[in-house]
């Protein structure tokens, strides 16, 4: 009988959750895609433009396909 009444009573109350998670997806969500934006956003103006430059100031011959440096006007 008393195993029928804690069978009934765990059945009928409700389970307990945790918002933790939520809190933590709240709290951490932002700080990475912050983060993620200002990796971008350095490679894009330190990485890229260093490159660019380089290629901008490069004559790649079209006969035997050697790269050379040439100066801009």
């Amino acid at each position: 009988m008393a195993l029928l009444l804690y069978v009934q009573h765990v059945m009928a109350s409700p389970v307990p959750a945790s918002s933790l998670p939520i809190k933590l997806y709240v709290i951490f969500a932002p700080v990475v895609v912050l983060l993620l934006i200002g990796i971008v956003w350095r490679l894009n103006h330190s990485t890229y433009e260093q490159k660019y430059d380089k290629w901008n100031e490069s004559f790649i011959c079209g006969r035997c396909g050697t790269v050379s440096k040439q100066a801009v006007c």
